[in-house]
């Protein structure tokens, strides 16, 4: 919390022990409610990092196996259909 919010919270308790209680309680609960929303948002981008290794790690696994295909050999296919129907384009 800011000094300037300390101060605030400081003077507004002056001669009224329970009302600085609740204002020092108060802050210390939005305090931990913003280290855990930081906390749980830190998690959040590890799990989704970690997701996305596992899932590109996967599609290698596959690609590998050939139970699925990048692009490149399917292009090159196309292309050589291609060139035997129409020649190389070449003068």
């Amino acid at each position: 919390m800011r000094e300037r919010d300390r101060r605030v919270f400081a003077v507004r308790a002056t001669g009224d022990g329970e009302k600085f209680f609740f204002l020092s309680f108060f802050r210390l609960v939005a305090e931990m409610a913003e280290i855990c929303v930081l906390r749980w948002r830190s998690c959040e981008l590890v799990v989704r990092n970690v997701r996305s290794q596992q899932q590109c790690a996967q599609t290698q696994t596959l690609e590998r196996a050939g139970s699925i295909r990048s692009g490149a050999p399917e292009r090159n296919r196309r292309r050589r259909r291609w060139v035997r129907r129409n020649g190389t384009g070449a003068c």
